[in-house]
């Protein structure tokens, strides 16, 4: 099976989303409006392990809103998603 993370862009070029999926994933409708596909920047992993270790990593890079960085992220990212979730 293929994992993959992503990252959704708005037009200006500003990171919003990270996320890691497999199938459709980075299609369907979920917490934050998917952009048209050519805002989407795409990373194809063998292992969902690399995946995780990917998507936490952006999150890192870009920053979650809530710690003064872009993205609408909750949580840090991860196999136990709701790491560093605050409301």
């Amino acid at each position: 099976m293929e994992y993959y993370v992503y990252t959704y862009f708005y037009e200006d070029g500003t990171a919003y989303y990270v996320g890691k999926g497999n199938h459709k994933r980075i299609f369907m409708r979920h917490d934050v409006p998917v952009p048209e596909q050519h805002l989407i920047q795409y990373f194809p992993f063998e292992t969902e392990v690399e995946a995780w270790d990917t998507e936490i990593q952006l999150i890192a890079l870009y920053g979650r809103q809530q710690d003064g960085g872009t993205l609408m992220n909750r949580s840090t990212g991860g196999k136990h998603g709701g790491a560093g979730v605050t409301y």
